[in-house]
């Protein structure tokens, strides 16, 4: 006949151990262990894969959840880029050139962060600084002066072939389609129907006054494109100046603060 183990109290399943021999507070005051009990190979595993200093390996931790995996891997991690130097920082910048090229800058460990927030700051500022330079009194005093300079140099070009014009006894008309010319009698434009009553002398040497007028025209009209494009030229050099004025102080102390750097 088999004789049973004597059967254990409640007690006796669990060790229980006098808190007045602890000589910490909380487990908080306790240093961390060095390695995961019972998993050696795990961990020289670990520390041959992180001790890799070339591209493509990879750090593979099988196991039920719960075991620590991620904790030590991470850990290991950590201590090696404790130990090791800390790694460029690489910053993509806007090559205006050529945005489809942007330049890399290489900065010290932290420095990229810290330019990505400056240059954000940065954007902001120019912004304010911008839009209300462009407002201002003096911007648009300057603006308005440039426009009524060319606007004057137009209304000149044709008053010139205005009065040109009335001393040939021919007037200079604006139509909706333009510009034309039509003859004048004591200072009023003819209508065509007394026009044609005229003599034939007179209305040959009318119509040959309008032709060379009309050439004349011709040529005015064609430096008005250019003169549009002058006055445009004129304030966006305006714009340039002005906008260099406003935010030079912001982007010179940008500069500043990264002329340590040699890249």
């Amino acid at each position: 006949m088999t004789t049973l183990p004597a059967a254990l109290t409640g007690e006796a399943l669990r060790r229980c151990c006098d808190p007045a021999t602890f000589r910490f507070k909380t487990t908080n005051d306790l240093e961390s262990l060095d390695d995961s009990v019972g998993q050696e190979r795990a961990v020289e595993a670990v520390r041959f894969g992180v001790g890799m200093r070339h591209e493509g390996y990879n750090l593979f931790a099988f196991g039920p959840p719960g075991t620590g995996k991620y904790s030590l891997v991470r850990r290991y991690v950590e201590e090696k880029a404790a130990n090791d130097p800390a790694p460029f920082d690489w910053c993509y910048v806007n090559n205006f050139a050529e945005p489809h090229k942007p330049h890399i800058l290489r900065l010290p460990a932290g420095r990229g962060a810290s330019l990505r927030d400056d240059m954000e700051r940065l954007v902001e500022d120019l912004q304010a600084t911008i839009s209300s330079t462009f407002e201002s009194e003096d911007y648009l005093a300057r603006k308005q002066a440039i426009e009524e300079e060319f606007k004057e140099r137009h209304e000149k070009a044709f008053n010139d072939l205005q009065e040109q014009a009335n001393k040939k006894d021919t007037a200079l008309i604006r139509t909706p389609m333009g510009f034309a010319f039509a003859p004048m009698d004591r200072g009023e434009v003819v209508n065509p129907d007394i026009f044609r009553k005229w003599p034939k002398e007179h209305q040959e040497k009318i119509k040959k006054t309008v032709a060379g007028l009309e050439e004349d025209l011709q040529k005015l009209l064609k430096l008005v494109p250019q003169w549009n494009r002058d006055q445009r030229d004129k304030v966006r050099a305006l714009n340039k100046e002005v906008t260099e004025f406003a935010v030079g102080h912001l982007i010179d102390a940008l500069a500043v603060r990264y002329s340590d750097l040699s890249e």
